[in-house]
């Protein structure tokens, strides 16, 4: 079955311009960055500077007691962003002793891969990233404790090309099925200008498994204001006509923060070499997961199907199920039917009140009188007094 995501892009007028760097990743997903904690005795240490600053997480509350990309060693180079740090963690061992230990952290991202930018990590890249960090000449460690350490703040992203109005559409989607709240940071955070166009759920600082951090944003214009140094590593000398190629293209990127999040969402084990072979469809269904904490969710209603009924009543059933839990009114299948038969020839004319008394039927057995559907109802009848019926029927 081809790709979602591939059949978006075939709708937009950009694809036969997209170049062979994109096309192949689209609507596939992988890592986009990552924090690594690699146990200290397990690394050898080129530049001393990584002990400049000294991080140390708090014993009570699991924290940073100073912040990480503050106080990180940062190696930047066009446009590419590292940072190393030493963090060491107190513990009480069983005999009540107090220990310590001891990490080198480091936080990368798929920047690293340059012209591959749009692969991102992956297990068929990870090893080209090793050797990118290798060749920073901060520390050195073997390429199994790279693959074996511990996994925090992990992106992972997918890229569609979407084009304005399918964005226009998934941000209706989300916003108008988004869970009212009167916290602070819930619900959704939209942007719309030339320089930040997107929509963003939670936030990476304050993401805990409840409110994840997610967020759908248009790439070109955030590699355009954001990125400028890391385009000719991207695109080469013609940074500016490929970038224009990407208009249309947007991310959807979320973060698995930590081990609340692993237990939360029943991840398995936290280390870069399982999170790398995890298949599409669990990081699709964890996609799926962290969306809807944000999402209303409600049960759908599902018809009792009878093994005696005709394949042509169980279709009919089918439909009325979906407009039942897409909250429309049965007017709304009368209204199709309407314009479908619409000729006024006989045969038309027959067919009309043929279908409408069969979805009648079939409405009057099974969703009469439900709650979902007599509210339907209700809004409708209000709409038509309102002097809106046929829009609000096809809204």
């Amino acid at each position: 079955m081809q790709n979602n995501a591939l059949e978006l892009s075939s709708q937009n007028e950009n694809e036969n311009s997209l170049s062979s760097f994109i096309k192949p990743h689209l609507g596939k997903w992988s890592i986009d960055s990552c924090k690594l904690w690699i146990p200290f005795h397990n690394v050898e240490i080129l530049d001393q500077s990584i002990f400049d600053t000294k991080l140390v997480i708090s014993q009570s509350t699991g924290e940073l007691e100073s912040t990480f990309k503050t106080n990180a060693a940062k190696i930047h180079e066009d446009g590419i962003k590292t940072k190393y740090c030493y963090l060491s963690m107190p513990y009480k061992d069983q005999d009540g002793s107090d220990q310590l230990r001891e990490y080198i952290v480091v936080l990368f991202n798929s920047k690293l891969l340059k012209e591959r930018y749009f692969a991102g990590i992956s297990e068929r890249t990870i090893k080209d990233v090793y050797i990118e960090l290798m060749k920073h000449e901060k520390v050195v460690f073997t390429y199994e404790d790279f693959l074996n350490s511990t996994l925090t703040d992990t992106d992972w992203k997918c890229d569609v090309m979407l084009g304005e109005d399918g964005y226009e559409r998934m941000a209706k989607f989300l916003k108008s099925n988004t869970k009212d709240s009167r916290k602070l940071g819930s619900g959704y955070h939209e942007k719309n200008s030339q320089t930040n166009r997107g929509i963003q759920f939670s936030t990476r600082q304050n993401a805990v498994p409840s409110k994840p951090f997610f967020k759908l944003y248009a790439k070109a214009i955030e590699l355009r204001n954001n990125s400028p140094e890391f385009l000719p590593s991207l695109f080469g000398s013609h940074s500016l006509e490929n970038l224009a190629k990407l208009d249309g293209l947007y991310r959807l990127e979320f973060t698995v923060k930590n081990s609340n999040f692993y237990q939360a969402f029943n991840l398995g084990e936290r280390s870069l070499t399982s999170a790398l072979n995890w298949s599409e469809d669990k990081v699709k269904a964890l996609s799926r997961s962290i969306i809807m904490k944000h999402l209303i969710s409600e049960p759908r209603v599902k018809a009792k199907q009878s093994e005696k009924m005709k394949p042509m009543d169980r279709l009919f059933l089918g439909l009325l199920e979906d407009m039942v839990n897409r909250d429309k009114s049965i007017k709304r299948m009368y209204q199709i039917i309407d314009e479908t038969f619409d000729s006024g020839e006989p045969s038309d004319r027959k067919a009309k009140s043929t279908y409408k008394s069969k979805f009648e039927k079939l409405y009057a057995e099974h969703f009469e009188n439900l709650k979902k559907c007599q509210v339907s109802e209700v809004a409708q009848n209000a709409a038509e007094y309102f002097g809106i019926g046929d829009e609000f029927l096809k809204s």
